[in-house]
């Protein structure tokens, strides 16, 4: 990957605090597997979720696999993210999958990260980005946008100065969304927030999505930990 088109994590809010005591790890991975509570796994091949059942230091997180369709399950590299109590966390594992069980062995540094609903992503200019709006306030429209960031909540749009009519918060636009070539998303959105001009010729502006289907949802979990998994090499090579 060139060095242009790196997505990468927006630089106002970095979102990563490295957690450097290998207690503390061990802690929090024991914590994990105690409570038995449903995670997500990204490697190359399909999302999956993962039920830990028991955490040895010296042989990783034994647990059962959740597939939520027929999959290329593997032994690979993933991305796991988890929650502890109110925290959550995001580190890179070695999976090994077992008829209906599987085992992670962590490989990479733990990260928490930052507490809020969802991280966003810059998207490069030298990436596909594309979004068409075809639908605002119930009105048919077609009006070509930019996709300047985005998360697994919503994203931050750009579109020829005055384009979008009326453009406020509380507007709702139908979008189609394409991500990199790989991903398209066809979403109903909210306008949250309307930037002041950045330029004479542009309209910036934030929107959230709207009524996710459990599908579509999980279609933007596996976009984002596929994001999130470049930022961790990125963080660690080794990852």
């Amino acid at each position: 990957m060139s060095q242009d088109s790196k997505i990468i994590i927006a630089k106002d809010k970095v979102p990563f605090e490295k957690i450097k005591s290998a207690t503390e790890t061990r802690r929090l991975f024991e914590l994990l597997a105690r409570s038995g509570q449903e995670f997500y796994c990204k490697g190359e091949g399909s999302l999956f979720a993962f039920r830990p059942e028991r955490y040895l230091p010296e042989s990783g997180l034994k647990g059962r696999l959740v597939l939520f369709e027929d999959s290329d399950i593997r032994s690979e590299s993933v991305v796991i993210n988890f929650n502890v109590d109110s925290e959550r966390y995001y580190t890179t594992c070695d999976f090994s999958p077992d008829g209906e069980r599987g085992l992670l062995w962590p490989t990479g540094i733990l990260y928490r990260l930052e507490r809020r609903a969802h991280y966003r992503v810059d998207l490069p200019s030298s990436l596909e980005r594309g979004c068409n709006i075809i639908n605002q306030d119930g009105r048919s429209v077609f009006v070509s946008a930019v996709v300047l960031d985005i998360s697994q909540g919503g994203a931050r749009l750009q579109t020829l100065k005055g384009k979008v009519k009326d453009l406020k918060s509380g507007t709702r636009l139908r979008c189609a969304l394409h991500i990199r070539g790989k991903w398209t998303f066809e979403l109903s959105v909210e306008v949250m927030h309307v930037w002041p001009a950045e330029a004479e010729s542009f309209d910036v502006f934030g929107v959230r999505f709207l009524s996710l289907s459990e599908g579509l949802s999980r279609k933007l979990l596996s976009m984002m930990l596929e994001l999130q998994r470049e930022v961790l090499r990125e963080q660690d090579p080794k990852a």
